[in-house]
C-alpha cells in the first residue's frame, strides 16, 4: 500500500476583511472526501500542518479538528495529525508573491512541513490551505502518474481562480521548461497545446505530489519556494510535470476568501 502524507500551511484561515469563513473545515472535508483512502493501494496516514501566528482562531480550529479526525465513530484512528507552529513570521501583510521576504518565509516554514510529512511515506501531497478540490480522485490520479512513470519526481494539477477555468492562478511559480512564466489569461501557456497530459515544467506551485524519497535525500525549498524545490528535483534527474487534465481552484476575493499565507 502506498502511503501519501499531506502537508499544508495555515494562517488566518477563519476571518478575512471582516467576513467569516471556515477554511479549516473545508480543508479537512475535502481531504476526507478523497477516495484514495478507500482504494486498496493508497492511504493517507498522516496530515502535517503548520500554523503561522494567526490573529484569528485558526489554531483553535485546527486543535479542535485534531481531536475530531484522529478517532472515528468506532474509536479507530483516522489520521495521525501533527500541528507545527511558527509564531515569528516577519513578512506581515506583504501581498506580492514575488517579494523576497515572503518567498524566504514560505520556504522556511514549508521546509519544516515537507520534512515531517516525508517521514514514513511514499509521497507527500502538498496543498495550500485555501485551495479547493472538486475531484474526489485527485490524489489517487496524481499518485498513479508517479507510480507509472518512475522518471517523474513531482507532479502538479493546474490551478485556476474559477471553476470555468478562465483565469489561471499561480503565474509566479508555473514556468515552462524554458523558464517562461505562465500568464493569467488564455491560452496561459503555449505548452498546453503541445502535450496531451503531462507537461514538462521548470517549476510549479501551490499544489503538488512529490516523491518522499527525494525530500528525505535533502531536496527542499531552500530560499526559493516552489521554483527552487522544482529546480532541485530536476537537478536530481527527475522530471517536473503539470497535468493539463487535473485541476484545483483558488477562491477569488470576490467570492470565497483566502488566507494570508497565499
Amino acid at each position: 500500500m502506498f502511503k501519501i502524507n499531506v502537508g499544508s500551511l495555515f494562517r488566518d484561515n477563519m476571518i478575512w476583511h471582516g467576513r467569516y469563513i471556515n477554511q479549516v473545515k473545508r480543508f479537512f472535508t475535502q481531504l476526507y472526501q478523497q477516495q484514495c483512502g478507500q482504494h486498496n493501494s493508497f492511504c493517507i496516514p498522516h496530515i502535517v500542518v503548520l500554523e503561522g501566528g494567526s490573529q484569528d482562531n485558526t489554531l483553535e480550529q485546527l486543535q479542535q479538528y485534531k481531536q475530531q479526525i484522529e478517532v472515528d465513530d468506532c474509536n479507530k484512528p483516522l489520521y495521525n495529525f501533527t500541528i507545527l507552529q511558527e509564531n515569528k513570521v516577519t513578512y506581515g501583510d506583504i501581498r506580492s508573491t514575488a517579494e523576497n521576504t515572503r518567498i524566504q518565509e514560505l520556504s522556511k516554514v514549508g521546509h519544516r512541513v515537507m520534512q515531517e510529512a516525508a517521514k514514513d511515506s511514499d509521497f507527500v501531497f502538498w496543498i495550500e490551505s485555501d485551495l479547493v478540490i472538486h475531484d474526489p480522485y485527485l490524489i489517487q490520479k496524481l499518485c498513479t502518474v508517479l507510480i507509472d512513470n518512475p522518471s517523474i519526481g513531482l507532479i502538479a494539477p493546474l490551478i485556476f481562480l474559477d471553476t470555468v477555468r478562465n483565469y489561471f492562478y499561480d503565474t509566479w511559480a508555473f514556468r515552462d521548461i524554458d523558464g517562461t512564466q505562465w500568464t493569467n489569461k488564455f491560452p496561459w501557456s503555449n505548452s498546453l497545446k503541445l502535450h496531451d497530459n503531462n507537461i514538462p515544467m521548470s517549476s510549479i506551485g501551490s499544489c503538488c505530489l512529490i516523491r518522499s524519497s527525494l525530500v528525505r535525500d535533502g531536496i527542499n525549498f531552500e530560499d526559493g519556494a516552489f521554483v527552487q524545490l522544482c529546480n532541485n528535483v530536476r537537478q536530481a534527474n527527475f522530471e517536473v510535470v503539470a497535468n493539463k487534465n487535473m485541476f484545483v481552484y483558488h477562491p477569488s476575493r470576490g467570492g470565497l476568501i483566502h488566507s494570508r499565507w497565499i
